[in-house]
């Protein structure tokens, strides 16, 4: 019981393997075997994607590569691609099909201080299949922890918004009203109340906001899988919400 055994020998990527063990008494007499044992064993591409996932991009008209994940292509091999600002690809910029090498999509135009998120899923031939995992990037072509403002329409309220999208994995964007010039302090907490980082420190005339987290603290160390916590002060209005980030 609990023994290892080292085979020496070559398994295929993408095997269903079937094995047994055997036990042979010490006093002698016949063998005896286990009941089939089954595995499956897949090598996962240690190599990178463009972008890469959780990066942040400085320009507007990114390149995609995803051939490190595609696996072996042929002459059959087609791709279907597609963007969206929205995680769950409500309604996709892009969405490219029969695209015959990874990353073979028009040229366009991205808008900045905003988060994309993008997939991919392969015809061999044969079948199609699912989507890639869910990957996503920030559009930042000045400062890193850029906020968006629209003051078109200025607000009636203090108001901060669930951020979007919750649960998430590498990117979030969080939303607040200001109706009148407020001194404005948002910050990220873990559940042991502890600060993590502050996003937004700064006097701010009244006006729609947006800003970014990407899941890291104040040295840029990405932070654990779990609930945190992020909390608004605005002159005398105060309110928290919760998000979960997942890895």
């Amino acid at each position: 019981p609990g023994a290892t055994f080292s085979a020496g020998i070559n398994i295929g990527d993408k095997s269903l393997v079937f094995f047994k063990d055997y036990e042979t008494p010490v006093s002698g007499g016949a063998k005896s075997a286990s009941d089939s044992l089954v595995f499956y064993y897949k090598v996962e591409p240690v190599s990178s994607i463009l972008p890469e996932n959780g990066a942040q991009v400085n320009e507007t008209r990114p390149s995609f590569d995803w051939s490190t994940l595609a696996g072996p292509i042929t002459g059959s091999t087609l791709f279907q691609f597609q963007l969206d600002s929205y995680f769950d690809f409500r309604s996709p910029i892009i969405d490219e099909s029969n695209l015959q090498a990874p990353g073979s999509i028009p040229s366009f135009d991205l808008s900045d201080n905003t988060v994309y998120y993008w997939r991919f899923k392969i015809y061999d031939g044969y079948y199609w299949s699912d989507f890639s995992n869910t990957f996503a990037f920030y559009v930042t072509t000045g400062s890193t922890d850029a906020e968006d403002n629209d003051t078109d329409m200025l607000p009636d309220n203090f108001v901060l918004e669930q951020n979007y999208p919750n649960p998430y994995n590498s990117m979030t964007r969080i939303s607040y009203s200001l109706p009148e010039r407020a001194d404005v302090k948002l910050t990220v907490f873990n559940l042991l109340g502890q600060e993590v980082k502050t996003l937004v420190d700064a006097s701010k005339p009244a006006g729609r906001y947006s800003v970014h987290w990407d899941g890291t603290d104040y040295e840029g160390h990405d932070v654990a899988s779990g609930f945190y916590f992020y909390h608004l002060t605005a002159g005398d209005f105060r309110d928290s919400k919760k998000m979960i980030l997942l890895k």
